[in-house]
């Protein structure tokens, strides 16, 4: 899933999307500017529970960390990415990625061949 918001001086905004299958997020990527400054925080939700992080807001300056969870999600489950900017100035944009692959467990089993 790719989130990606251009959020105005001094103010929040969010963005949710639906899952259309089941899997596992198994990273979420964030990448913040350069000139953010550690002024535009960002939160990643799997339904209400936070992942990203799992406490508080991150906000950093000109980087793409990748955090790697473990978080099962089923079709029609909900991703939300928040945003709060707190920068006076400028705007900024923020591209979040949440990929989720198949869940080995769960994924259908294909017959084998005689």
């Amino acid at each position: 899933m790719y989130f990606s918001k251009t959020v105005s001086t001094l103010s929040t905004d969010n963005n949710v999307q639906t899952s259309q299958w089941d899997g596992i997020i198994n990273q979420i990527l964030i990448s913040f500017p350069s000139g953010a400054n550690n002024l535009i925080g960002v939160k990643v939700f799997h339904n209400s529970k936070q992942i990203v992080p799992t406490l508080n807001t991150i906000a950093l300056d000109n980087t793409s960390p990748v955090f790697n969870v473990n978080e099962p999600i089923k079709m029609g489950d909900s991703v939300r990415v928040d945003w709060e900017n707190a920068d006076s100035t400028f705007a900024h944009t923020v591209d979040v990625i949440a990929n989720i692959v198949e869940d080995a467990k769960t994924a259908p089993k294909t017959a084998a061949r005689p």
